[in-house]
């Protein structure tokens, strides 16, 4: 008897294969960088889910089925905005010491600068969250101390590859650089685009001058 003919079956589709989940994902994304962009203008209290909801193009009935409440969405913009920060791990794993390290210090120098400058979102919303204090702030505040904690073991793994000062305190350095940022990029966000980067260019040469060996 002939072997019987098989026909060869498509494996099934992962869940995030599916056309719709995609239209999900981009909706999602969508309500957090509306939302950001307006917690960070507005503040908490300032703005709330229709307008997030009209700014991202979407329904309010969107937002009430992808995060739930204002609170809700809120936390998840955090989550999102932290993930989203530069990080410069691939940069800082190559300082070995050296001319390539001075190198790759102004490089990684710059894009946490521009970073911040091109997505001061994440520091507006803490400045926001100051002022008015609250339970949002004790959620807030962790957040921002990691992040702060990170850079300062960035300062001792470059001064450790001799791009900076080794007589330079990490935690004043980290300081000052959050210092000037804040007032440069965060209060007051520059909105044209040749300003911005003339001042990212002028604020990392100074951070350069200041603590390179």
């Amino acid at each position: 008897m002939p072997d019987q003919m098989h026909e060869e079956v498509e494996p099934p589709k992962r869940l995030d294969d599916y056309e719709g989940q995609a239209r999900a994902k981009s909706t999602r994304l969508s309500i957090l960088k509306h939302a950001a962009q307006l917690f960070s203008s507005k503040g908490y209290d300032g703005c709330s889910t229709r307008e997030i909801a009209t700014a991202a193009g979407v329904s309010y009935a969107n937002i009430r089925y992808h995060f739930g409440d204002k609170d809700t969405l809120w936390r998840k913009v955090i989550v999102f905005l932290q993930t989203e920060a530069y990080q410069g791990n691939e940069l800082l794993s190559k300082m070995d010491g050296g001319e390539e390290a001075k190198h790759l210090f102004r490089s990684h120098t710059y894009n946490a600068v521009q970073y911040i400058a091109d997505r001061p979102e994440l520091p507006r919303i803490f400045l926001f969250e100051r002022l008015a204090g609250g339970p949002r702030l004790a959620e807030i505040e962790p957040i921002i101390e990691e992040i702060h904690l990170d850079r300062v073991r960035h300062i001792e793994r470059m001064q450790a590859a001799g791009a900076i000062r080794s007589d330079i305190d990490p935690e004043r350095l980290n300081a000052l650089i959050a210092g000037g940022l804040t007032e440069k990029f965060v209060v007051q966000p520059v909105t044209d685009q040749k300003t911005r980067n003339r001042l990212i260019d002028e604020f990392t040469d100074m951070i350069v001058r200041l603590v390179a060996n």
